[in-house]
């Protein structure tokens, strides 16, 4: 279990992984539309980013973290891609939803 500050009042000291997207180079697709789309089917689109949530569903998720690497942050941007992860486990993006 995890605690975040800025998660609802109901989620507090009581977080725990719900599902994780992950993204690699050679995955297909764009990772930001990834990104979007597996956040909006789990209930928190990206339209609406407020902190904390306005109106928790107890039976919805809590929130969710993002991780993008350096790699990945170029790629996004259209630079270069630059060196990819050093540990190859690693992905280069992921989504962590928290009940």
């Amino acid at each position: 279990m995890i605690d975040v500050p800025a998660a609802p009042a109901g989620c507090r000291r009581r977080l725990a992984e719900r599902v994780r997207w992950e993204w690699r180079p050679g995955d297909t697709g764009d990772p930001a539309t990834g990104v979007e789309e597996f956040l909006a089917a789990h209930g928190l689109p990206l339209h609406d980013l407020a902190r904390p949530a306005r109106a928790h569903d107890p039976d919805g998720p809590c929130g969710a973290a993002l991780y993008v690497s350096a790699a990945a942050g170029a790629f996004l941007t259209g630079a270069p891609a630059g060196a990819a992860n050093p540990a190859p486990a690693l992905p280069e993006v992921a989504v962590v939803v928290y009940d």
